[in-house]
């Protein structure tokens, strides 16, 4: 059932104290995942809370205020925190271009080159829910390595690049939306409620556990109790949640120093471009619909070797070929997320004069687009996206600004780390020798490349971090503030999700990633919420 949408008047006078065996902080991929599974259990009594509405409404979507120090301004000023996360039913899969795969055997294993890195769990404990989470996001069988090529036509998979480890990505058309596919099935399910508009203010502890949770709804205070408390509300979210938590409690014996720490994302940077003559090549490269794969998409990225990473001490990372470039327009990036949520969340004229200001780079990229057809060199971008090494100086904290329910906005200080830098810079120079060495393409280095290699060798981190703020994009891709851990000293949640020294309160979602690999989140976060309605289930 569907409660208190601002389109709808069902309970409006309802009791102000609502019970059940699970209460869920979230409906986005991670709450809305958890809460389906759990649900084909019809005695487990299932509430969400979801502070947005069905559609997006952009006074819910203002909650989500709050600053950038540097990093996470691009396309505009304060992106990361308040635009690339949607509060509404569905959360981010409504702007969620589809991008799936799962990260890889080795991101879960502890590297000696990289400080804080391992999971408490390995790769196998969760490859048979990444296998069920498939079909969740409409993808197809589990496969995303090099056997895919076999699938390929010849003439292009006779193209791929030996010298690295190719890996792919999955695409369903369209993207999942989960609140499309979802919504009739928490319409029509007994043992589920759903209450949109209701903004967490406080949770209440006795003793090592949390008794209830308080909401606000219409200057309504609503307590939801529960035996199980779920945050599922991001990695920005779920930190401030706690954080608030923490700073408004402070008789409540309970402060875990790592919340809001070890930020990641995966940023996105254009570190070269190349020509050649061979199409094929490109093609290889670009987005193929497989017929013998459900006709889902697959897109293949590549990796240097493992071996190469050891040596430079670098993190994981991964490169596509494509053949534009429009992640270094900010009016496309910005456009292309509007059209994603099909509602307009922008200041209109700083939009307008944010185009006029990049005519001439939007004029060059439609030349370049329409030349790459007719000419016989084809031009295309390298853009690499890294596994951001953790790092407790990249967080997210509290400022002594509220909203209008109380709650301290939050401070995402987003930092990386000159080994971040070096896994680009190697990374690129791998891609051009390897492909150089076998003639396929000229490669030249992008501006960025060029900075780096200037500032590589400058002790002072916060200086190279202002310099490059505005070369780095950000997605969305928000991890890390809630890891996971066996040692509370150095995370916030155990194994199965459970916050360390609180009996019955639990975080999902890529909060508690440790490492992030360089794959997109959403497959993970699906497996993950199906690994913990495991778990939850025994326990009920």
């Amino acid at each position: 059932m569907i409660f208190q949408s601002s389109n709808s008047d069902l309970l409006e006078n309802r009791e102000s104290i609502i019970n059940s065996d699970i209460s869920i902080v979230g409906a986005g991929p991670a709450g809305i995942t958890l809460a389906k599974e759990l649900s084909k259990k019809n005695s487990i009594k299932i509430s969400i809370i979801e502070s947005g509405d069905l559609s997006f409404n952009l006074k819910r979507q203002k909650l989500n205020l709050g600053n950038c120090i540097d990093f996470g301004n691009y396309p505009h000023e304060n992106y990361s925190i308040t635009h690339a996360r949607i509060r509404q039913f569905g959360g981010t899969s409504n702007v969620w271009a589809g991008w799936s795969g799962p990260l890889e055997e080795e991101d879960f294993l502890q590297k000696n080159w990289i400080e804080e890195s391992g999971w408490p769990i390995s790769y196998n404990d969760l490859k048979p829910f990444y296998e069920q989470s498939q079909s969740i996001l409409n993808l197809s069988k589990f496969i995303y390595d090099e056997s895919v090529f076999k699938y390929y036509p010849k003439y292009l998979s006779k193209n791929y690049l030996k010298d690295f480890k190719n890996i792919f990505w999955q695409f369903s058309d369209p993207p999942v939306k989960f609140n499309h596919k979802y919504f009739e099935y928490f319409k029509t399910k007994e043992n589920i409620n759903l209450f949109l508009n209701h903004t967490i203010t406080d949770l209440v502890k006795v003793e090592n556990k949390i008794t209830e949770i308080i909401c606000y709804k219409n200057n309504k205070e609503i307590k939801f109790r529960s035996k199980y408390f779920v945050l599922a509300t991001g990695a920005i979210e779920n930190a401030s949640i706690l954080l608030n938590f923490q700073k408004k409690n402070s008789q409540a014996n309970y402060n875990n120093k790592n919340i809001g720490k070890y930020f990641m994302e995966h940023p996105h940077c254009t570190i070269g471009y190349g020509y050649t003559k061979n199409k094929n090549f490109i093609s290889c490269y670009s987005k193929q619909k497989l017929k013998e794969l459900d006709n889902v998409k697959f897109l293949s990225g590549i990796v240097i070797p493992k071996e190469v990473q050891k040596k430079n001490n670098i993190t994981n990372c991964v490169s596509v070929l494509l053949p534009n470039n429009f992640l270094e327009i900010q009016s496309a990036v910005i456009l292309r997320y509007n059209f994603a949520l099909k509602a307009i969340n922008l200041n209109l004229v700083n939009f307008i004069f944010q185009i006029i200001k990049e005519m001439k780079k939007i004029f060059l990229s439609l030349f370049e687009f329409f030349k790459n057809f007719i000419s016989g060199k084809k031009k295309f971008y390298i853009i690499s996206r890294i596994e951001q090494v953790p790092n407790s100086k990249s967080k997210v904290y509290l400022s002594e600004n509220k909203n209008d329910f109380g709650n301290y906005l939050p401070v995402l200080d987003w930092n990386m780390k000159k080994q971040d830098l070096e896994t680009l810079f190697v990374n690129f120079n791998e891609i051009k020798s390897k492909i150089e060495n076998n003639k396929l393409a000229e490669i030249y280095p992008f501006d960025f490349i060029k900075k780096i290699e200037n500032i590589k060798n400058d002790t002072t981190v916060k200086e190279w971090n202002k310099i490059l703020k505005k070369e780095v994009f950000g997605v969305g891709h928000h991890m890390g503030t809630t890891r996971m851990g066996l040692d509370k000293d150095f995370s916030v949640v155990d194994k199965n999700l459970k916050v360390h020294e609180i009996d019955n309160l639990y975080c999902a979602g890529s909060s508690v990633f440790p490492t992030c690999g360089f794959i997109n989140p959403t497959l993970t976060i699906v497996a993950l919420s199906l690994r913990l309605a495991d778990h939850l289930e025994k326990k009920n």
